[in-house]
């Protein structure tokens, strides 16, 4: 990736050329620290908008019977992409987890972001880095990334 250049204003200040409200090249969204660092939250596409995984995320992780969430985006023969959710936690006593999870969602997320398939794992993968491996989840959405 290229080097991330700045603008200088006529008064000398330097601003940034890209904003959090800006999409990288290759669609990925970002966040700016309160100390100027960048990172990147990820994406999906449904519908033609971009949903940040993290954003699901938050609200699915908090769910009292929710312990580990990841949130990838699977190919929709409709939406082009859709929302999917793998999730650790306790949901032996409910047997319509899709409903219980979606009512969770619904008065904190956008419909498009809720997710429309749900998983629940006993451990999310995890790669060499210790993070969240979304391919190896994407794959058991039956999906190859």
């Amino acid at each position: 990736m290229a080097p991330h250049h700045v603008a200088r204003s006529p008064e000398g200040l330097v601003e940034p050329e890209i904003t959090p409200e800006d999409r990288l090249p290759m669609g990925d969204g970002f966040e700016i620290t309160d100390d100027g660092c960048g990172f990147l939250v990820g994406r999906s596409k449904r519908g033609g908008a971009n949903i940040s995984p993290v954003e699901v995320e938050a609200v699915v992780a908090d769910h009292p019977d929710v312990t580990g969430v990841a949130v990838v985006g699977i190919d929709s023969a409709s939406h082009g992409e859709s929302v999917a959710a793998a999730i650790v936690g306790d949901f032996s006593g409910s047997e319509k987890l899709g409903e219980v999870l979606n009512a969770h969602c619904e008065s904190r997320l956008a419909r498009i972001k809720i997710p429309t398939e749900w998983m629940v794992l006993e451990r999310l993968p995890r790669n060499s880095n210790d993070k969240d491996d979304k391919v190896a989840i994407k794959g058991l959405f039956g999906v190859n990334a």
